[in-house]
């Protein structure tokens, strides 16, 4: 009987050791499930914490690069408002001296203009009396009447200028057996058209030379004595019309440029 009541007391103690251990073990399965639950729940916190942490500097890093971009853009967008300004301020001077020079006052010869007034007022398109008020409004252009006598005056300035030719310089060097008149002729011809090329060609190089102001000076002038150079080579070379009509039809299409250019307003042919 002691045995047996030793035996289950000794059984009661190992099965209230065996509940408690089973009681620690539970414990330590629930606070082992805690800290892995915890661990869980860590985890993505950690995660996006770390995540956010990395795009913040990535952020600042990025903002960094593109302030410095829109900077650039900044700078490049100044820059190139500045260039198109400085272009857009050469395109207008550009525009000033292109219209300067269409400008009536730089289409109008005032020497052809004061001398036709002297002379014959009415060979200008706008006679004196009808021109409006100040000198400067009255043009240059000739009326039909103008490039009959100033052409006319031109042809016969020519001829005699090539009369003049004849007896100081043509003439006096003439072998003993006189050529053909003819020769003498074609001669005479290539000589004012010598003259008439290298007047051109010395006002022209004046022209590249001079102001805006004095840029239609004398333009009237020279187109007239190229006109009255046209109208005497037709009027001498009358002989030659059926032998050479392509020569004749040249002359008489200059002559008719020459006047169309003469008469015309507005006009600044040079």
């Amino acid at each position: 009987k002691i045995f047996v009541e030793a035996l289950r007391g000794e059984g009661g103690r190992t099965h209230s050791r065996t509940e408690r251990e089973s009681a620690r073990g539970g414990r330590t399965r629930a606070r082992t499930a805690s800290e892995l639950r915890s661990s869980r729940l860590l985890a993505p916190m950690t995660a996006h914490a770390g995540a956010a942490a990395i795009a913040s500097v990535a952020g600042r890093v990025g903002g960094d690069e593109g302030g410095a971009r829109r900077g650039a853009l900044a700078e490049g967008a100044r820059l190139s408002g500045a260039v198109c300004e400085e272009k857009l301020k050469e395109k207008l001077q550009e525009k000033k001296g292109a219209d300067r020079l269409r400008s009536p006052l730089n289409e109008r010869d005032a020497s052809m203009v004061h001398l036709l007034n002297l002379l014959d007022p009415e060979s200008l398109v706008v006679p004196p009396p009808a021109a409006p008020a100040g000198d400067d409004a009255q043009p240059s252009a000739l009326s039909t009447r103008g490039v009959l006598l100033c052409g006319g005056a031109s042809a016969f300035a020519w001829y005699a200028l090539r009369l003049v030719l004849r007896d100081l310089f043509i003439a006096p060097n003439l072998p003993t057996p006189r050529p053909p008149r003819v020769r003498v002729k074609v001669f005479e011809l290539h000589a004012l058209s010598t003259i008439h090329a290298v007047a051109w060609v010395v006002l022209l190089f004046r022209k590249f030379r001079c102001g805006s102001g004095d840029f239609s000076k004398y333009c009237s002038r020279a187109l007239v004595a190229s006109l009255g150079y046209y109208l005497h080579d037709l009027w001498a070379l009358r002989s030659t019309t059926l032998q050479h009509p392509g020569m004749l039809l040249h002359q008489a299409t200059m002559a008719t440029t020459i006047a169309s250019l003469l008469r015309s307003r507005g006009v600044s042919w040079l």
